[in-house]
């Protein structure tokens, strides 16, 4: 087992303050006091013109009483920023509801694409948050029939110089002008964008109550926590206290116990207790299902009562409520799917011996995974596998595998996305280093698994970047495990959680024992200073091989365990190797 040391100070001997200091700044955390203190926002005016120009555009529509059309994109981040645009219009600008109407995808699209044909002829401004930068085409589809289009949105532009020129199309993105923060999602963009609209023409802040939807987005999106901007989004408005959107706040209270599990009200936490329930309602909900729980983010419908779905139940309860129970069912249902299809692809990979590459590559029929779960089995096979995971379903028409990619921590691979790219033998790979989708000619798939076989070195031990090396007798390593542990609501994207080393010479010296061996079988090591090593699906033999060692290493996680009012500091285990030479 190899691991390297990631901080620059010993951290037994640091302060509270130092400790976190030097993880965030291992991380890539730049100012860290301004960063611990909140972060800092940036201007909208850094959006320059474009900004303004769509300000002029919507102040006019609502100005006309004109009908406006908003088009929700499929994903956590467009449900966001759709709520937060037609909150604030029917909030803040009272634009009536009859003149608001909204299309939602079929599928896991995204922009205007599959959606132009429900914008009806009297619709006068479409707004496109999250998406619509590079759909040329229905741009002038729509402006010749005398609708204007406004975009709200964070892709990259591919096509800068074939956009309208007639001041009919106004694109507000944040990746085509000056504006600092390049990892602003859907919802940010269109946070800032009401942001202008209130200081420009109401004159005063009116955008402070759709902050918690803005947040809800950016982590949703995988938005880099070690920005300034993101960090003051999440730290400001993902809070308890500051989460007014009826669904988000039901949500959270339901789902308590996984959000203190992962840090509170914070961006891991969102991550684990809210985004998983929308993106099962966007990946595997009926559109009747994904209407009502996007319609119960909406602020107009905030006190309307609906019947309860809940078996037995036959009083009404809030649309927020309801939709709740919703994402519930629809997250089980999915859990469900994606378990029918891992069995399909445990076969393969056992059929086809598909382990002996240095990538797990499944390819798929539609009729077995949908491309809606292709990225959480990929997700479940890294995790089962211990392996960089593909999962491609096949598209015969076009002659094409289309799937989505996940890496593993293990992986030797840093960058999965990037070393696919840099084969040269797929046609794309898009989205993050280590989860993104990806599409692959029929002709290239045999060369791409040997590429990459003769490329990565499977045997190639992953070293493990940890913050500190833990003596199992030094006394103050209990107060450290307790600290790093604190820091959990700082974990996001681009902050890994911190792992820390262990090393023990004679094992003997230790309290170990297998605690609940019929039901839970779990390692306990109980180390001289009270940190407790924890190893779960472990079993006896296992523990009587770390009694007969003379030395084990461990990589793990610090945590807490708090039992009868009492705390004790663990380290739960991701890795453990043991020295060969047993006593016997």
């Amino acid at each position: 087992m190899k691991y390297r040391l990631a901080t620059g100070i010993n951290l037994s001997i640091a302060s509270a303050t130092e400790i976190q200091k030097a993880i965030l700044e291992s991380r890539g955390v730049n100012d860290v006091d301004t960063w611990l203190n909140g972060g800092q926002s940036e201007t909208w005016r850094d959006f320059e013109k474009p900004i303004i120009y769509a300000v002029d555009m919507l102040n006019k529509a609502v100005s006309s009483d004109r009908k406006i059309c908003i088009i929700v994109d499929s994903d956590c981040d467009g449900f966001s920023s759709a709520a937060i645009i037609i909150n604030f219009m029917t909030e803040q600008l009272h634009v009536p509801v009859e003149n608001i109407s909204w299309v939602l995808h079929e599928g896991k699209s995204h922009g205007l694409a599959d959606t132009i044909d429900k914008i009806y002829d009297d619709i006068s401004l479409v707004v496109v948050p999250d998406a619509g930068t590079t759909d040329i085409e229905q741009h002038a589809m729509l402006v010749k029939r005398g609708t204007d289009v406004l975009i709200l949105d964070h892709h990259e532009d591919n096509t800068p110089n074939q956009h309208e020129k007639s001041g009919h199309v106004v694109i507000v993105n944040n990746q085509t002008c000056e504006y600092a923060n390049k990892s602003l999602t859907g919802a940010g963009v269109t946070w800032k964008f009401i942001q202008a609209y209130s200081d420009i023409i109401l004159g005063k802040p009116s955008y402070d109550g759709y902050g918690d939807l803005c947040a809800f987005g950016n982590i949703s999106d995988m938005a880099d926590y070690r920005n300034h901007e993101i960090r003051y989004i999440v730290s400001n408005y993902f809070i308890r206290s500051e989460l007014t959107n009826p669904f988000l706040r039901e949500l959270a209270e339901t789902n308590s116990y996984t959000l203190k599990k992962h840090g509170g009200y914070c961006y891991r936490g969102c991550s684990f207790a809210i985004t998983p329930f929308v993106n099962a309602i966007c990946r595997s909900g009926t559109m009747d299902e994904k209407r009502f729980v996007f319609e119960s983010m909406l602020e107009c419908n905030r006190n309307k009562m609906v019947k309860s779905s809940k078996r037995g139940e036959s009083y009404n309860v809030t649309m927020a409520t309801e939709a709740v129970t919703i994402a519930n069912r629809v997250k089980a249902r999915q859990t469900k799917e994606q378990d029918n299809a891992m069995s399909f692809i445990d076969y393969d990979v056992s059929e086809n011996n598909l382990t002996q590459h240095s990538v797990l590559a499944v390819k798929c029929d539609k009729s077995v995974v949908r491309p809606e779960v292709a990225g959480l089995c990929a997700n479940k096979m890294q995790d089962e596998y211990g392996m960089a995971s593909m999962v491609l379903i096949d598209y015969p028409d076009e002659e094409v595998y289309r799937g989505s990619i996940r890496n593993n921590p293990k992986s030797p691979i840093d960058d999965f996305r990037k070393t696919l790219e840099d084969t040269g033998l797929v046609n794309y790979a898009a989205g993050h280093a280590s989860a993104a989708g990806v599409e692959v000619a029929y002709g290239n798939f045999d060369r791409l698994i040997k590429k990459l076989d003769s490329t990565i070195d499977k045997t190639c031990e992953k070293v493990d970047n940890v913050d500190c090396v833990i003596d199992m007798n030094d006394t103050t390593a209990g107060v450290l495990v307790v600290e790093i542990s604190n820091m959990s609501r700082f974990w996001g994207q681009g902050i890994e959680p911190s792992k820390v080393a262990v090393s023990i010479l004679n094992p003997s010296r230790c309290n170990i024992s297998l605690m609940s061996p019929d039901r839970n079988p779990t390692l306990k090591i109980k180390m001289p200073n009270g940190v407790e090593l924890i190893k779960f699906h472990s079993n006896q033999d296992e523990v009587d091989k770390v009694l007969k060692c003379t030395g084990i290493t461990v990589v793990g996680s610090p945590s807490v365990n708090e039992w009868n009012g009492k705390t004790t500091p663990q380290v739960i285990i991701d890795d453990i190797e043991m020295v060969k030479e047993y006593i016997f």
